[in-house]
């Protein structure tokens, strides 16, 4: 009798712990397939990261980024909205190549109306390869007119994850490019992962002609070029009289928004001083209401 108590309480302990295993998995971040981890619904619910006209940034793509669906599969994945000011904007997308691994990008262009234009795969990217002191890189170089596809997403295909690329040890090419005899080292393969690090460097190359319309209907502002925030004083003539158009005031007020909701409070507060720069009233009261209703 007693041997069969035994029993039971090792079996009640084996069940505990098994639930309690089960529920951790369940929670696990880097569980990509549970369903209730995907952020969102839609591209439109998208935490869309604001971009100013000329600007050079990284991030990591990790267990701490938002989870979306996609026809592939779940992925980690970075969305971006460029801005409005913007007519056409060139991209560049690096993706660190180090320790054997890499985030291997897809991209995703959208319209307005947050519909898929454009698909780029894989095998749009071209690998930069790297020295001795310096990592290969998996690039890619684009331009997009900003009018017609205002949105771009960055995943990885989730089926090609464990994939890898072989690639030529550097102190072989070196060998090779001064013709000595070259030397027994292992080339290095690295392999798709889910996680990463991305640089972004997005310059603009034409403006909106927005502000240069007829100035019936319309404000018109004398911008100083001291007053001129960093961000457009290499893109912008000292002597622009810029039109103050609805149109742009709309781009600010949205801007603004977008901003503070994503939490880039930084950036919200920049648009809220070119606002005020380029005399848009009620820019304040739309910073104000969007840190209220956070």
């Amino acid at each position: 009798m007693k041997k069969i108590h035994i029993i039971i309480i090792l079996t009640l302990n084996l069940m505990l712990i098994a639930c309690a295993h089960t529920s951790k998995s369940n929670q696990d971040p880097t569980n990509i397939t549970a369903k209730e981890l995907i952020c969102c619904d839609n591209y439109s619910e998208f935490p869309w990261m604001l971009l100013d006209i000329n600007e050079r940034f990284e991030i990591k793509i990790n267990k701490e980024s938002p989870l979306g669906h996609f026809t592939e599969g779940n992925s980690y994945f970075a969305s971006f909205k460029l801005p409005y000011l913007s007519n056409k904007a060139n991209i560049k997308i690096t993706s660190k190549m180090i320790n054997g691994e890499f985030f291997a990008p897809k991209l995703i262009t959208l319209d307005k109306r947050f519909n898929i234009v454009k698909t780029n795969n894989n095998d749009s990217f071209k690998i930069i390869e790297g020295g001795i002191f310096q990592p290969p890189q998996y690039q890619v170089n684009f331009t997009l007119d900003v009018r017609k596809t205002p949105y771009f997403i960055i995943y990885t295909d989730n089926k090609k994850l464990g994939n890898s690329i072989t690639l030529p040890h550097p102190a072989k090419k070196r060998a090779i490019e001064l013709g000595q005899p070259i030397p027994m080292v292992i080339d290095p393969k690295y392999t798709f992962h889910r996680f990463g690090s991305l640089v972004f460097e997005i310059k603009t190359t034409s403006l909106s002609r927005i502000l240069l319309k007829s100035k019936k209907n319309m404000t018109k502002t004398t911008v100083k070029p001291e007053s001129v925030p960093c961000s457009i004083t290499n893109t912008i003539p000292e002597s622009l009289m810029v039109t103050v158009h609805s149109d742009t005031k709309k781009y600010y007020f949205e801007s603004i928004k977008y901003a503070v909701k994503n939490k880039q409070t930084l950036k919200a507060m920049m648009l809220l001083k070119e606002a005020e720069q380029l005399g848009i009233d009620g820019a304040q009261r739309v910073f104000i209401n969007a840190i209220d209703n956070r």
